[in-house]
């Protein structure tokens, strides 16, 4: 935030209000975004990340051609505050895995 000077002598504060502070949640929090979804699945980019920084780490993927990236239907809050956007099936995963730590 910056403070502006006033005519009549003082100033007032300018700018975009601050941001609300980050919720924590006791458990992991999914919410459905499917109408609204924009962003392609988070594991998905990193698969396919992997297949391209480690060739042949991902059996199921032969070639550039067979690289697929789906579309996220889920957000997943986590308790640390991170979020996850990822389609049904990882979404499913996540969910079948639980939210474990260390």
């Amino acid at each position: 935030m910056d403070e502006q000077l006033l005519l009549g002598g003082g100033f007032t504060t300018v700018g975009p209000p601050p941001v609300p502070r980050v919720v924590f949640h006791v458990r992991t929090y999914r919410r459905t975004i499917r109408g609204e979804a924009r962003h392609q699945c988070g594991h998905c980019l990193m698969n396919a990340r992997r297949f391209h920084d480690e060739p042949g780490s991902i059996p199921q993927w032969g070639s550039e051609a067979d690289i697929t990236i789906l579309k996220a239907v889920a957000l997943i809050t986590q308790v640390d505050g991170s979020t996850l956007e990822l389609c049904e099936q990882h979404a499913q995963e996540h969910q079948e895995r639980g939210n474990h730590h260390g």
